[in-house]
């Protein structure tokens, strides 16, 4: 009988984070970080120039992006 010698396994490499998740996960996250509400001060802005604006256009814009990082869609 031949005595054959087996080669050792490498070390498996840690896997990245993008790998382990599941297709559908990595698009909710995806979603939800597209999803962010602005932060109180971002909004206070956004409602001082609405506030200041010298046309309705522009300030119909303004109170647009307050609602979006309001709600969470910007």
């Amino acid at each position: 009988m031949i005595a054959t010698k087996t080669k050792k396994k490498p070390k498996a490499r840690p896997r990245s984070v993008r790998r382990r998740l599941k297709p559908g996960i990595s698009d909710d996250l995806k979603e939800l970080q597209k999803n962010k509400k602005l932060g109180v001060e971002e909004l206070m802005k956004l409602a001082t120039l609405m506030r200041d604006a010298k046309d309705d256009e522009t300030a119909s814009h303004y109170s647009d992006e307050f609602m979006k990082g309001f709600y969470g869609t910007k």
